[in-house]
């Protein structure tokens, strides 16, 4: 009777597991805003996530987000041997008072991970009838990352990009 309610007890345990699937073990990771706004030219019509990891690419990207500006403001340094710098933006919105909200960045077993979400001007209040992009630039600490996603506030995914 004892073994029979050991091999129960490992058959349930094994049904949980299977049933409920494994558990996604993520690490929280620290990040650093380094440029946000709207005013880019470069303008996707979704979201969309772009990942540096070498100084020349980024500033060569750079020169292109903000070549409708007269100077051309100097990109952020970045610590190109110790982190990366991600690109995110929700693409293009009809209206001033646009941003995005960071609300955590994670490895999630290669993955990294950022959750992100896109909000508007309050309800009822005026806007101005522009089309802008609001976008942010980030840095992570450098990881064995696989694959970068953008995931909104309910966790799916907007964007996401291959490394």
């Amino acid at each position: 009777m004892k073994r029979l309610c050991s091999l129960l007890i490992v058959i349930a345990s094994l049904l949980i597991l299977f049933a409920g699937g494994t558990p996604k073990v993520q690490k929280n990771l620290e990040y650093r805003i380094t440029e946000k706004g709207s005013d880019i030219a470069v303008r996707d019509s979704s979201p969309s996530i772009a990942v540096f990891t070498e100084e020349g690419d980024f500033n060569t990207f750079y020169s292109y987000l903000h070549m409708n500006k007269i100077p051309l403001p100097e990109p952020p340094e970045i610590d190109f041997s110790g982190s990366l710098l991600l690109f995110v933006s929700y693409g293009e919105q009809r209206t001033a008072g646009y941003f995005i909200e960071v609300k955590k960045v994670y490895d999630r077993k290669g993955t990294l991970v950022v959750q992100a979400v896109l909000l508007g001007p309050p309800e009822g209040s005026m806007s101005a009838q522009v089309i802008n992009c609001p976008y942010l630039l980030m840095t992570v600490p450098r990881g064995d990352f696989h694959r970068v996603e953008l995931i909104d506030g309910i966790g799916e995914v907007q964007a996401y990009k291959s490394l």
